[in-house]
């Protein structure tokens, strides 16, 4: 408020005004001040930050793709072990052995590399699904 002071009337109500308006933006401050104080507690900002990692630990635990993630790489183990466990054999030397390990690696590496394969994945009759991978990846192997 801007008015040109022509006497005390004027004056006082001008400095009842500026003392107002000084009040009012100093209670504003205070609690401005009291909000950030409490923003800036290091118990709220380590309390918000285990909040905030547990809301989002657990939206990954419940998302489909981890999931589907955890049995296409489940079952990519699992045909490379019974890969080695058909190829090698239960006896075999120790280069079978090594050469058996090798190709576990990699064909359970190609089965969790080719989305493919693990596409149409019924899990309710794993034991055919997983013949029919096992022949998919064999054949991407060129071994039939």
């Amino acid at each position: 408020m801007i008015t040109t002071v022509k006497d005390n009337k004027s004056l006082n109500e001008a400095i009842a005004f500026l003392e107002n308006q000084q009040k009012s933006e100093m209670y504003l401050l205070k609690e401005h001040f009291e909000f950030t104080k409490q923003e800036l507690n290091p118990a709220n900002i380590v309390k918000d930050k285990i909040h905030d990692l547990k809301e989002s630990f657990q939206s990954a635990l419940t998302s489909p793709s981890l999931k589907g993630k955890l049995v296409k790489g489940a079952l990519g183990i699992a045909t490379g072990f019974l890969t080695k466990r058909f190829i090698v054999g239960p006896t075999g030397g120790i280069v079978s052995k090594i050469a058996g390990t090798a190709l576990q690696t990699g064909f359970s590496s190609l089965l969790m590399k080719a989305p493919d394969t693990l596409e149409n994945v019924n899990l309710g009759n794993i034991k055919e699904d997983g013949i029919s991978m096992l022949q998919k990846g064999l054949s991407k192997l060129k071994i039939k």
